[in-house]
This record gives structure tokens, sequence and C-alpha cells, in this order.
């Protein structure tokens, strides 16, 4: 059996640059939050929530990452206005999953949005799960995954449902683990789905972070990088970098933290944090080099402001983002022409013990368990990490 091991490059040494907070344009409508938002070549689309008026929305707006500037684009149709939706992108359209509408009925439908025709279109094929707010989706291989979320029954589920786009039919998957999660963060990254924090089914706030390979239908908690408890945090992906601003926290406190998650190496790196009021359920969204968020909720009031976090990712470093492969056959690990040196850890962080034959090879060691792996290499002087697959 040949399995393989897709490693991203990453510099041992941290390159230095200067990250701070600048106000920009206001979001070009009523204040809110809990709005959601997907990004399509650049452009950020913004929509839904709760406004100051309490009502729910269905406007959206696009922010272009080049220009700084916000544009109206075609709304939900009113009756489909909401707040708790989950949002993503999948093949240059914009996809929005649930909620909850102003009566209180928690939603099950999935909309389109199409940039080229600007128009939002409603998938006809019937959701077979209740509805729900505050969900979690990302898309991998035409496969949309929907985990978590509030119902009319439970603070918090752990189901997991998936949609296939080729075959237009939906199918449940393996349950999360534990008790469920709601207005915590999901997202996709390669070929693997993070799904993290948030409110569980006793309505505490949780700092797990689980990791999913829908390959094998298979959750991992990843132990080593459990982070503070909080819901509703803003997060965006930039390049290998999961970025988590703001949420409340366990005491109902809101947080103006600002941090990020290196995915090459499982750990947390603080950042400047924000400037102003803290706050929870913002939109957030990323360019190659730049994190944004706009509207929120402080203790005091919905708001409607955007702002940017400058230089969170160097000109340097978006350059050194590479793919290598390794592969696995027969125990061996068959390494790419120059990868001098080569560690693997468990889920846990326990280093599993190497050992190299007569030619130079790295074998694994005879009765690994099945499971997730991470492996670490040097080429030419400089860290590479990813992830190994064991089945």
């Amino acid at each position: 059996m040949r399995l393989f091991l897709t490693i991203l490059s990453f510099a041992g040494i941290y390159l230095a640059y200067g990250q701070n907070w600048n106000q920009l344009t206001n979001f070009p409508a009523t204040s809110r939050d809990d709005g959601c938002s997907f990004t399509i070549n650049n452009v950020a689309y913004c929509g839904t929530g709760r406004d100051e008026g309490f009502q729910v929305t269905n406007d959206f707006y696009a922010f272009d990452v080049t220009t700084e500037q916000w544009s109206a684009v075609a709304s939900l149709p009113d009756s489909a206005k909401r707040q708790y939706a989950a949002a993503t992108e999948y093949a240059s359209t914009g996809l929005l999953f649930g909620g909850i509408n102003n009566q209180g009925n928690f939603l099950n439908d999935l909309w389109v949005y199409s940039p080229t025709i600007n128009l939002w279109s409603k998938i006809t094929i019937p959701c077979p799960f209740e509805g729900r707010s505050g969900a979690h989706i990302f898309v991998i291989n035409d496969i949309l995954y929907v985990v978590g979320g509030r119902t009319a029954v439970s603070d918090a589920t752990n189901e997991v449902w998936a949609f296939d786009f080729n075959l237009s039919q939906w199918s449940q998957k393996n349950d999360m683990p534990g008790e469920g999660v709601w207005r915590g963060f999901g997202l996709q990254y390669n070929d693997v789905g993070i799904v993290g924090m948030g409110s569980d089914s006793t309505n505490s706030k949780r700092g797990e972070i689980y990791f999913y390979d829908p390959s094998i239908d298979f959750w991992i908690e990843m132990t080593q990088i459990e982070t503070d408890p909080m819901n509703y945090p803003a997060v965006s992906l930039i390049n290998d970098r999961l970025f988590v601003y703001g949420g409340e926290d366990t005491l109902g406190d809101y947080s103006n933290d600002f941090r990020y998650l290196d995915l090459t190496n499982l750990t947390w790196n603080a950042l400047n944090s924000f400037p102003q009021d803290a706050r929870r359920g913002a939109m957030a969204f990323g360019s190659s080099s730049d994190f944004y968020i706009s509207t929120g909720l402080t203790t005091l009031q919905r708001l409607d402001e955007t702002w940017v976090a400058r230089d969170v990712v160097s000109v340097q470093e978006q350059e050194l983002v590479e793919d290598l492969t390794i592969y696995v056959i027969d125990g061996v690990m068959i390494l790419p022409d120059n990868l001098e040196k080569c560690s693997l850890f468990d889920n846990m962080g326990k280093l599993i013990p190497l050992t190299t034959d007569a030619h130079g090879a790295f074998r694994l060691p005879k009765g690994l368990s099945a499971g997730i792996y991470f492996c670490q290499g040097v080429k030419d002087g400089r860290m590479y990490q990813g992830k190994l697959l064991i089945q």
C-alpha cells in the first residue's frame, strides 16, 4: 500500500515584519452582528446578521481587498433573511447555509451566489436534517460538510452532514467528537476540515480544535493546540495561518486578543491586540497579507466599522509556500531530493522513533497504529512540516 504525506514549506527562522491595525470605510449598511462572509478572487462578500433594530437581514455587499472599497451586490430574497448563517466559497461561487429567521425558526436551506451574474439561487434538493443556526461549513473535493450548530431541541449538535455536488445528494457522516459545537469556527485547509471553539450542548464555551479527514470520515482532537474557551470568534485562513480575533469568554467578557495558529508547526503566536472596544460576532476575511473584520457587537452597541490588521503575513513569507510529497512504501519513507532529516510525531506531540537503513532511507516502526501523524523535515537548512495518514 502506498500512503502519502503532503509537506508545506515553512522557514525555520521567523521573518520580521510590522503588524498594525487601521480603520477603513464602514460597512455600507445598517450596523449588525453575526453576519457571514466568503471570499472569491480577492473580493469578500459580507451580509445577513441581526441589525441595530433587532431585525435579521438579507443584504450583501462586496469588499475588494485590492481597492479596499465596498459595493452593493444582490441580496437574498426577503423571505430568506437570517442571522447565524454559515458561508464558504466553492468553485468561484459562494455558499450559504442555515441560520435563524425573525420568527425564531431554524433554517436548513442551502443557497449559491454567482458573482458573474450577481444572483442567488436555492439548492432544491431537500435537506434531510432539521434546521440549525451557527453551524460550520467547508468544502473538500466537491462535497460540502455541515458540522454542528444549534437546533430547536439542542443548544449544540455534533452531527455532520455532507452534500455531494456531483451526485446532488445528502448523506450523514460520523459525528464530531464531544458535546456538539455552535458558533465556533469551521474551514477547510488543503484536504482537511478544521472545526474549533464555540459553545457545546450544555452551553459551555469550548477551546478544543478538531481536524477532519473526509477520505476516511475520521475526526481527531488536536489536544496540543487546544486554546482558551471562546465562542463568536472572527476567523480567517491566510496561507498556512489560521487567524483568530475576539469572541466571548467563559465569564461573558469580550476579547480583544488577536493571534494565529501556524498550521505548519501547530503553534499559537500572539499579534498586536485590537486597539478599540472588544467585540464578538464580526465578519472576518483576508487577503494575501492582511486580516479584516467588519461589523460585530460590543457590550454597548452593534457596529458598522471595518478594520484591517496590516502585514500579518510578510511578502517574503508569501513567497515561501510550496508543496512537496513524501511516499511510504513497505514502511519506508521515500523523501524528495535533498530532504536530509525527518522527525515524526503523533497527535499528542510524542516523537515516533524512526530508523535508517543502509541506504539512508527512513523506516517507520513496525505496528504503528492507524491515524494522523505530523512530520518535520529539513532541506537546505530550512524546516518543512506536514501531515502523514497511516491507514
